[in-house]
C-alpha cells in the first residue's frame, strides 16, 4: 500500500456483522495520513467519529487525535477524547477501543457521566 495525506477529510462506512447488522460509520477531521488501504490512518484536528449500529445507542467520539488501525475496528485516541454512547458520557486523556471485543479502556484523568 501507499502512503496518502487527506486535508479536511470525510468518510463513510458501512459493513455488517456476521449476524447481517449493519453498522455505519462517519469520520471527519482536519487532516487525515496513512496507509491508503485504510489499515493504519491518523486523523488530526477536531475529528469526530459517529458509528451508528442497526440495534443499539449509537458512538459518538471526539478527540485532536485518534489513530485508526484494522480498516476502522481499532482505534486509539490521545491528547483529550470524550466518547457518548447513549446515556454514557466519558471523558479521558486516552482512549483504546477494540470493536471486535466489545472492550473500551480509557486513562489518565478519567470521568463519566450517566445521564438519566
Amino acid at each position: 500500500s501507499q502512503e496518502v495525506e487527506i486535508s479536511q477529510l470525510r468518510l463513510v462506512r458501512q459493513v455488517a456483522n456476521a449476524e447481517n447488522q449493519y453498522l455505519l460509520s462517519h469520520a471527519t477531521a482536519a487532516r487525515a495520513f496513512g496507509r491508503d488501504d485504510g489499515s493504519d490512518m491518523t486523523l488530526t484536528g477536531q475529528v469526530r467519529v459517529q458509528q451508528s449500529p442497526q440495534n443499539g445507542p449509537e458512538l459518538q467520539l471526539q478527540g485532536s487525535y485518534v489513530r485508526v488501525y484494522q480498516q476502522g475496528d481499532r482505534l486509539r485516541g490521545e491528547n483529550g477524547v470524550r466518547i457518548r454512547r447513549g446515556n454514557l458520557n466519558l471523558t479521558g486523556q486516552t482512549l483504546d477501543w477494540d470493536a471486535s471485543t466489545g472492550i473500551l479502556t480509557m486513562q489518565q484523568g478519567v470521568s463519566a457521566t450517566i445521564l438519566p
